[in-house]
């Protein structure tokens, strides 16, 4: 696929087919995302790929679909047949970087390792969903995360049932300044 027509597909699909996704691939987005720039090299980011089903139901109910952890689950995620649940070690960055290296560094790098995630399951010919609304605590508990890894999204994958439009995009000129 050529790289702006990944780019210009890129959708959150929130609707997939019954068809089950084979490892192979998910190898493949993972190996994306570990490509994806990282200050200073440290790869703050950890990949857990939840296949099983009472496990994926687990991981759907420490999603919530508002503002606050509390509200009802993002029922949608059940269709997916993979979730990928990212985390950051954000030891990594703060070991080099201190403060700002665990408070910025860390969720910077873990955010473009989903971009290319992202990218990525289209090229396959997949869709994928950017999923921020977590509640990390029960996350961290549902999958006995080790205490220095921290939940920071959920990446749902499969094949689209459905592909929406493109949602509209601001014009450069309003986005853009020469200095």
């Amino acid at each position: 696929m050529d790289f702006w027509d990944v780019v210009r597909g890129r959708r959150s699909i929130r609707a997939y087919d019954d068809r089950a996704v084979d490892e192979e691939l998910v190898l493949k987005i993972i190996s994306a995302a570990r490509w994806a720039p990282s200050g200073g090299n440290c790869q703050p980011w950890r990949f857990y790929a939840v296949f099983d089903p009472v496990k994926r139901e687990a991981l759907v109910q420490c999603t919530f679909n508002s503002n606050l952890p509390g509200h009802p689950p993002q029922a949608w995620l059940r269709e997916a047949p993979v979730l990928i649940l990212v985390c950051m070690d954000r030891r990594k960055t703060t070991q080099r970087y201190d403060r700002w290296g665990r408070e910025y560094l860390a969720p910077q790098d873990c955010a473009a390792a989903v971009e290319n995630m992202l990218l990525a399951a289209v090229a396959l010919g997949l869709g994928g969903c950017w999923v921020g609304g977590l509640n990390m605590w029960d996350a961290s508990e549902e999958f006995d995360l080790p205490a220095h890894l921290e939940p920071f999204c959920v990446v749902a994958v499969g094949y689209p049932k459905e592909v929406p439009g493109p949602r509209p995009r601001l014009d450069l000129d309003e986005i853009y300044t020469r200095i």
